[in-house]
């Protein structure tokens, strides 16, 4: 059954989870999800970023919203192991063009 693949969440989640909901207004005391959180339980991305993608196409923005989007999510590219970081020091290097900044 599916209990025993996916363990009931601790307290402490739940909490932060419900209150991640109320401040982006996708999950309301009174009436549960919202028509956003609706919209956004659609969406394979982070509820903040989602709202931000919803609301640059409500506004006629789409495309830098999007671009701020995809920022918000990408992992840092200069980000490295730190027993490898010699190594990607050295990978940077050769990319490296005297005189540029």
């Amino acid at each position: 059954s599916i209990k025993k693949l996916s363990p009931t969440p601790p307290e402490v989640s739940k909490k932060s989870g419900q209150e991640e909901a109320l401040s982006c207004e996708t999950l309301s005391v009174e009436s549960g999800l919202t028509a956003l959180g609706f919209h956004l339980a659609t969406l394979p991305v982070d509820p903040r970023v989602g709202k931000m993608m919803i609301f640059g196409a409500m506004f006629g923005c789409i495309d830098p919203a999007l671009t701020i989007a995809a920022s918000m999510t990408a992992r840092n590219p200069f980000m490295s192991p730190f027993d490898k970081r010699d190594a990607a020091d050295a990978a940077r290097k050769a990319f490296a063009t005297e005189g540029s900044d």
